[in-house]
């Protein structure tokens, strides 16, 4: 069998550069070795599955109800095939709906919304940047790989308990 076109085009090295990990990944999987013979990927059914229609705010027909992430319809059928919907949800998340949410919130008060020196705001900040700073500087020996049962009871995906 002839080598897949990339690997024609870019070689072994660049290919592996790229995409080892993945590869390895998917030889595991199937016992396939891709650098030989094209993986094959297809569509899953999520790729067909709809998502709750909302505006370019994220609400959605139910005034209130704000969608994020997976559950929107932006990241399903013919547009999932094109977008990475975790880095979508995190569009969302961070810059989409901080502000549409306070935005709607306001109009329903008859007031503004909280601005970003608000000390509510900057307080919520100064605790996220915290926590978030503790986790970066734990520099620890192992990484999340190294325990993957305790890490999966840990985010509550598994029956294990850590130990």
């Amino acid at each position: 069998m002839t080598s897949p076109p990339a690997l024609q085009r870019l070689g072994r090295d660049t290919i592996a550069e790229r995409y080892g990990n993945l590869f390895s990944m998917y030889q595991d999987a199937t016992g396939e070795d891709p650098y030989r013979t094209p993986m094959r990927i297809a569509p899953g059914a999520h790729f067909s599955m709809g998502g709750l229609w909302s505006d370019f705010d994220q609400m959605t027909s139910i005034p209130g109800l704000f969608v994020a992430g997976d559950a929107s319809w932006s990241y399903h059928g013919a547009n999932r095939l094109g977008a990475n919907s975790l880095l979508s949800a995190c569009v969302d998340g961070w810059f989409t709906l901080p502000y549409s949410v306070p935005n709607y919130l306001a109009g329903q008060l008859g007031t503004a919304p909280t601005g970003p020196d608000h000390p509510a705001v900057t307080a919520t900040l100064a605790d996220v940047s915290k926590r978030v700073e503790g986790l970066l500087s734990i520099f620890g020996s192992q990484g999340p790989d190294s325990r993957p049962r305790e890490l999966n009871s840990i985010i509550g995906r598994g029956s294990a308990r850590p130990g």
